[in-house]
């Protein structure tokens, strides 16, 4: 893999899976270097890296879009003077290895590449884009500017541009405006950032937008002293100056692209900055069988006796109900449950069935619940332990019943994260951890998702049970190669525990000729001998 392919897979990890094609089966098996060239070249999947390289720099791409698609190192360092320096520069690293940025014709700039531009959004509002003002309305602006209004339409927008961008007209238009419009103005700046905003987040109601936006003749004349409001006034100022544009039929306000220099601040003054967890030692878990397939063997067999209805909505899973009866049954947490059962029905061993259909038409009722399909199971049968859990590792990444959703992307990036954690180290801090995650793959990742992925992790013996959160060996080894995890030596247990009930407790890691011994045993319980 070439350099530039390496910082691609760093700067934009998800690539990286899909070129492995652990996400998609849509896409036909090829070397993962030829498919991270696709992938490089496919501009087709630039929405994919937008949606994942963090808040930090997708703000930074937000803000270069609101320049036009290009910015000069002296605008770029007033834009960013409130953000921290060390994340601006990692940013900056981050979106040109991504693809995403590029040094501009001006050596001191950065610009984006135009299939980039294409899918941001527009940012600031201009008074040039289609049906957003009236020409009329843009001679009247010109008017109260003082200007004369040229004869066509972005010649008066020019002209407006003109005035604000000129230190001393601006200078001039700021004082002159009353201290409810100021007020205003700065209500207004601090709410959008980049683009519009809607009027509940500064404070304004649906009336006072009507009675601002609508011309008199549509009711915004007022009616009397009593119905006078000062925000109306203020709204009425901003717009007949160009300042600010307001829709009420949209809810939205936004301050006009044109008129921002007048504001003579950044687009945003908040750089989030979450630093990157802490890290501790963590001592890694020997190799060892996952208590969940023993789980999920112990599962079936309450299943196989008590088939588990199927959800009306046809979710791919058990009832609140269901789990939670047999996570108190086996002695277990429902979440755990909820996770075999997923697992089970994603790779077959639980098919829906029809157990009863009566009623004709609309009034035709079908009732389904998840039978165990016996050739599936016989297959299950036939693998050994390890290859058990591999399976379920398999269908957790990629799961056959659900898709290519956020959940499944959140997984891979996540294991990504782990796998780059130096050997004996862990996060001590899961809340930390979740919410540099989140921060650090917006706006795909999400707090919520990455702790239920930790969760689910925890249960499949992946990443230690408790401690700091770091790869148990078993895990780190199927992560770097599965069919190395398959030729570890694990540990065996030789103790299994005979109930009053003749039920047995055993451990997923038995020895094999102890499970054949009580095998035979239990085949001749069943058959009442």
């Amino acid at each position: 893999v070439t350099d530039s392919l390496s910082r691609l897979a760093r700067a934009v990890p998800l690539h990286a899976v899909q070129a492995y094609g652990l996400i998609s089966s849509k896409r036909p098996r090829q070397n993962p270097r030829d498919g991270m060239l696709t992938i490089r070249d496919h501009r087709g999947l630039t929405w994919w890296t937008i949606e994942t390289v963090g808040t930090f720099a997708r703000r930074l791409l937000l803000v270069i879009a609101a320049h036009g698609g290009a910015i000069t190192a002296e605008q770029l360092a007033f834009e960013t003077s409130d953000a921290n320096q060390p994340d601006l520069s990692a940013g900056i690293v981050r979106l040109s290895d991504a693809g995403l940025l590029v040094t501009s014709r001006n050596p001191d700039g950065f610009a984006l590449p135009d299939h980039v531009a294409e899918l941001l959004p527009t940012g600031a509002v201009s008074m040039a884009e289609p049906q957003r003002i009236t020409t009329v309305e843009l001679a009247e602006i010109c008017q109260h500017l003082g200007a004369q209004p040229p004869s066509r339409k972005q010649q008066r927008i020019d002209t407006i541009a003109a005035t604000f961008a000129d230190p001393e007209l601006a200078a001039e238009v700021r004082g002159g405006l009353s201290p409810e419009a100021t007020a205003l103005l700065d209500r207004i700046s601090s709410a959008v950032g980049v683009g519009p905003t809607t009027a509940d987040e500064i404070g304004l109601d649906s009336y006072t937008l009507y009675r601002a936006v609508a011309p008199s003749y549509l009711g915004g004349a007022y009616y009397g002293d009593d119905r006078r409001d000062p925000d109306i006034d203020a709204s009425r100022e901003l717009i007949d100056l160009g300042i600010v544009g307001m829709s009420d039929w949209e809810n939205r306000v936004w301050i006009w692209r044109e008129a921002w220099p007048l504001l003579d601040r950044p687009f945003f003054t908040d750089w989030p900055s979450v630093p990157a967890p802490g890290v501790a030692d963590a001592d890694p878990v020997p190799p060892r069988v996952p208590g969940i397939v023993g789980l999920l063997d112990r599962a079936v067999h309450s299943w196989q006796a008590n088939p588990p209805a199927v959800l009306k909505n046809g979710e791919p899973r058990l009832s609140k109900t269901e789990t939670k009866s047999l996570a108190k049954s086996l002695h277990t947490e429902p979440a755990e449950i909820d996770l075999v059962a997923r697992l089970a029905i994603g790779i077959g061993l639980l098919v829906a069935t029809t157990v009863a259909a009566s009623g004709r038409g609309r009034n035709r009722r079908v009732d389904q619940a998840w039978m165990t399909d016996t050739a599936a199971l016989e297959q299950w049968a036939a693998l050994d332990p390890i290859g058990r859990w591999l399976r379920l590792l398999a269908e957790w990444c990629r799961p056959a019943t659900l898709g290519e959703d956020d959940a499944v992307v959140n997984r891979h990036l996540l294991m990504w994260e782990l796998t780059n954690l130096e050997p004996g180290q862990g996060w001590p801090d899961q809340a930390q951890v979740t919410a540099w995650f989140a921060d650090h793959y917006a706006p795909v990742a999400r707090p919520e998702l990455a702790a239920t992925s930790l969760t689910d992790l925890r249960a499949l013996g992946v990443i230690n049970p408790d401690g700091p959160i770091a790869l148990t060996a078993l895990g780190a080894t199927a992560l770097a190669d599965p069919k190395a995890a398959t030729e570890l030596e694990l540990g065996e247990s030789t103790t299994a525990i005979v109930q009053g009930d003749h039920t047995i407790i055993a451990p997923p890691d038995l020895r094999a000729d102890i499970v054949s011994r009580l095998s035979s045993i239990a085949k001749i319980e069943s058959d009442a001998g």
